[in-house]
């Protein structure tokens, strides 16, 4: 939520300090904000599916490996 917000927030409102570097600053701050909120969706995104990649391998190499004092008996 705070990624979507912080990309929704630098498109919205005036420009921020228009007296200094004639407005130059503006656009700075809002890639930036930008930026920071993407990246954060994205690696929220990755997590999960790193994390349910994960669960779906341990889920698959749970069967039972052979004990192997029980083969050679």
């Amino acid at each position: 939520m705070l990624g979507f917000f912080l990309a929704f927030i630098a498109t919205m409102g005036p420009p921020i300090a228009p007296h200094i570097w004639n407005g130059g600053l503006d656009g700075g701050i809002r890639i930036s904000t930008i930026v920071i909120g993407l990246g954060s969706c994205a690696a929220i995104l990755l997590w999960f599916f790193w994390t349910l990649c994960f669960d779906i391998y341990r889920l698959i190499i749970r069967t039972p490996l052979p004990d192997s004092d029980t083969e050679t008996k």
